[in-house]
């Protein structure tokens, strides 16, 4: 909830400053803009640990097209929503696994239940090995 705020606001003074920048005869860089909309979408997928992440839901958030998203932020960052989603989950997954339960990782997660959980983390073994050895992780396919 207060993060919602805070993205909001951050999302208008997007805006805002592209319609007081184009008064003044000034604009925002895109470059720059573009950047700011992929943290807001870093960000509100590392606090929600990638719960609620869907790329309809960060395109209602930014106010950007699904499909232009999805490109800025692959060309921003070399990698898709969905696998960006998958490394904060994994990260999370790793930090807590010795001492949280499985149905609390999972709902913490927002998978429905722990065998979606389960399969979700089988279905990502890659991942979750590139992390604990700390290697960048490869695209994988979704």
């Amino acid at each position: 909830s207060q993060l919602l705020s805070a993205l909001e606001l951050v999302k208008g003074d997007l805006v805002k400053g592209n319609a007081a920048g184009a008064a003044n005869g000034k604009t925002v860089p895109p470059v720059i803009r573009q950047r700011n909309v992929v943290d807001l979408i870093t960000d509100c997928i590392e606090s929600r640990l990638g719960a609620n992440c869907s790329l309809t839901e960060l395109a209602d958030l930014t106010g950007y097209t699904e499909c232009y998203l999805s490109k800025l932020f692959h060309a921003c960052t070399g990698k898709t929503i969905g696998m960006a989603v998958n490394e904060v989950r994994m990260r999370y997954v790793l930090s807590c696994k010795l001492h949280t339960s499985c149905k609390e990782m999972a709902e913490a997660l927002g998978f429905s239940t722990a065998a979606a959980f389960w399969k979700w983390r089988r279905k990502n073994q890659v991942l979750e090995k590139a992390l604990l050895e700390k290697r960048p992780v490869v695209s994988q396919d979704q």
